[in-house]
C-alpha cells in the first residue's frame, strides 16, 4: 500500500493546476472538448472553468502560473500599446 501511495503522490505532484476563463458560461460540450484536449498533455488534470466578463471574447488559460491569453481584451491591449 505504501508503494502505491508513493506512486500516486509522484503522479499528483506533477499534476498542473489549470484554470480556463471565458467571458460567459461555456456549454458542457465545449467544456468536454477543452478537457479532452488538455488531458492529452496533462492526463491527471481537471481544469477549473471561470467566467470573467472583462475578457469580452476568447479564452484565457492559466497553467501552473503561466498565462495563455487568447482573449479579445488582450488583442485590444496589444493594438493600443502598438
Amino acid at each position: 500500500i505504501a508503494a502505491a501511495i508513493t506512486k500516486y503522490g509522484e503522479c499528483v505532484g506533477d499534476m498542473p493546476y489549470i484554470v480556463v476563463q471565458s467571458p460567459r458560461e461555456i456549454g458542457s460540450e465545449l467544456r468536454q472538448s477543452i478537457r479532452g484536449s488538455l488531458k492529452k498533455e496533462y492526463p491527471l488534470s481537471f481544469p477549473v472553468f471561470q467566467v470573467n466578463p472583462k475578457l469580452i471574447g476568447g479564452l484565457r488559460i492559466f497553467k501552473n502560473g503561466t498565462t495563455f491569453d487568447f482573449s479579445w481584451l488582450n488583442r485590444i491591449h496589444s493594438f493600443i500599446n502598438f
